[in-house]
């Protein structure tokens, strides 16, 4: 009988398990808190043991007000049954404990990757030329990529001021673009890692803003930032763009509630940043950045094949005497940045851009200030409109001088002018169907320029477009970009770099690097003594940058 009777038992609690197994949690807690308030015989022990069912029971119902609603209901009837019992305070303990298992979660999920360590390496024991250095950095890039010699040395001298993110005010971000893959983008990254200060190569689809400032805040590194297309078109990470935005210049943070404490902090988000993608940037990014437009090179071009390791202990290399010339000239470097020229034919930002660069040339010496000035001359010229806002206005100003300056000209009739420009981007918009009147009225509104209907005594008749009256005034205050003989002078020509690194890369060794051999013509030498490159004097015999743009080098600071 006593078998029977333990397998009569069994049976009910097998199918007292069936039928809890069908009901909703809120309806199997409720049962499970009825069954322990009426197992308690009153004693101490029964009612603590009560009062954990009944948490445990509660724990399992997902939604909070559910799970509310139930704890009151317990609280009543452990009460009927002699058991003192608090809905709030359990209902904290369960709160407590689901924040614990969060944690432990996280914990776990964190440790299944490997902590980010970056360092610097140790300098050379021997001192360090400034102008030597610059050339090798700039040689070295250029036996991997096709660019021209302008774009090397503006990549050696950001190289160089990301020594010095301690000190510099600002840190321009160097866009790499190019119009396809294959261009050398994601190579000259590679390169850049081995050289800037702890280079930190990632990609673009996987980087996030809180990566970036946090990351940032601990280590300041350099951030080399692959397949960055995100950063472009309507689907672009704004929050990612506002953070690189914000980073060029020095006291910039990066304000975030911790979810854990609730506490708002502050996290440093200024420090050097290059980007590398196909086609182009968010504007506001290109706006604040170094463009570099790399094309795939000719197959006449022989250059050096890449070979990984190869590279990796060129740039140790090269990184230790980084250390050791940036540390030996840490303390000068500030005013060597205040005293940097800022050139007409630069604006404000872009004399921002180039500041810690023309400084870094300026404490190098040797040529490199007039480099640095060629550098920047060359890649301006290259650079398209960073400003789509802006260059609307220019290309509203062409479509008016193509048609003689009319008086108006219809909202139809100037769309399909922009349109039809073709080095513009207006006849793109929209997947190809090209700019409307109704997206130029938007764009124009915020210049405060609208399409009117008026009478024009020209055509004899009332229209409705845009008037030249109204554009002159704006036109007055966004000047147009200076054209290339405005920048390159009255012969049409860029002068001459008096430093080039020479080589053959082909039939066309005018506007290219070649090998880092850096030797100059035979030709001659100098008054000096000096050896001489095309123009016949050497660096110092010919003596500033040019007419008016003097690079003012400050005076020696002990140590450097």
């Amino acid at each position: 009988m006593a078998e029977l009777a333990d397998w009569q038992v069994t049976e009910e609690a097998i199918e007292r398990r069936r039928l809890e197994l069908e009901m909703e949690p809120h309806a199997l807690a409720w049962v499970r808190i009825e069954r322990a308030i009426a197992a308690t015989d009153g004693s101490t022990p029964d009612r603590a043991a009560a009062i954990a069912d009944i948490r445990f029971a509660l724990a399992a119902v997902p939604e909070p007000d559910v799970r509310s609603a139930l704890a009151r209901e317990a609280e009543r009837l452990a009460r009927n049954a002699g058991i003192e019992m608090r809905a709030s305070e359990v209902l904290r303990a369960i709160a407590a404990e689901e924040r614990s298992a969060e944690r432990d979660g996280r914990a776990e999920r964190e440790a299944q990757g490997q902590p980010i360590a970056l360092s610097d390496p140790e300098p050379s024991n021997e001192p360090v030329d400034g102008a030597p250095l610059l050339d090798d950095l700039a040689g070295w890039l250029h036996r991997y990529v096709w660019f021209v010699r302008e774009a090397a040395d503006a990549v050696a001298l950001w190289i160089v001021a990301s020594w010095f993110v301690g000190e510099l005010y600002f840190a321009p971000v160097l866009a790499l673009l190019s119009p396809t893959k294959r261009c050398g983008k994601t190579l000259l990254l590679d390169l850049l890692r081995h050289v800037v200060r702890r280079g930190y190569l990632t990609s673009g689809t996987g980087v996030t803003a809180a990566v970036i400032f946090r990351l940032n805040e601990a280590q300041h590194p350099t951030f080399l930032i692959d397949e960055a297309e995100k950063l472009a078109g309507r689907h672009a990470d704004r929050d990612l763009i506002g953070m690189l935005n914000a980073g060029h210049r020095r006291g910039a943070k990066a304000t975030r509630c911790e979810s854990d404490t609730l506490e708002v902090r502050e996290y440093d988000a200024f420090g050097f940043r290059a980007l590398a993608a196909i086609g182009t940037l968010w504007d506001s990014i290109l706006d604040r950045s170094i463009v570099l437009r790399l094309e795939r090179k000719p197959k006449a071009t022989t250059l050096e094949r890449f070979h990984s390791r190869r590279a990796e202990r060129e740039g140790k290399a090269l990184a230790t005497r980084l250390r050791r010339w940036t540390d030996d000239h840490r303390a000068g470097i500030t005013g060597a940045e205040e005293h940097a020229p800022r050139p007409e034919w630069l604006d404000d930002r872009e004399c921002d851009h180039w500041s810690g660069l023309f400084a870094v040339a300026a404490l190098a010496g040797d040529g490199w200030p007039e480099r640095a000035v060629a550098a920047a001359k060359a890649l301006r010229i290259g650079e398209e409109e960073r400003d789509y806002a802006e260059r609307l206005l220019h290309d509203v100003r062409r479509a008016f001088d193509a048609k003689g300056k009319p008086e108006v000209i219809p909202s139809g009739e100037l769309a399909k002018a922009l349109n039809d420009l073709d080095e513009a981007p207006w006849g793109d918009q929209r997947g190809g169907s090209g700019l409307s009147t109704h997206g130029l009225a938007a764009r124009l509104r915020d210049f405060k320029v609208r399409p009117r209907a008026d009478h024009a005594p020209s055509l004899s008749k009332t229209v409705r477009g845009y008037w030249l009256a109204d554009l002159t005034p704006v036109w007055a205050r966004y000047a147009p970009p200076p054209t290339l003989s405005e920048v390159l002078g009255s012969d049409g020509v860029l002068e001459e770099n008096p430093h080039e690194i020479r080589g053959n890369l082909g039939s066309n060794t005018s506007n290219t690097l070649g090998d880092s051999t850096g030797t100059p013509d035979s030709s001659g030498v100098c008054e000096c003594g000096r050896d001489i490159y095309r123009d016949g004097l050497c660096s110092e015999c010919r003596g500033g940058i040019g007419p008016g743009l003097e690079m003012d080098v400050p005076p020696p600071v002990d140590g450097t």
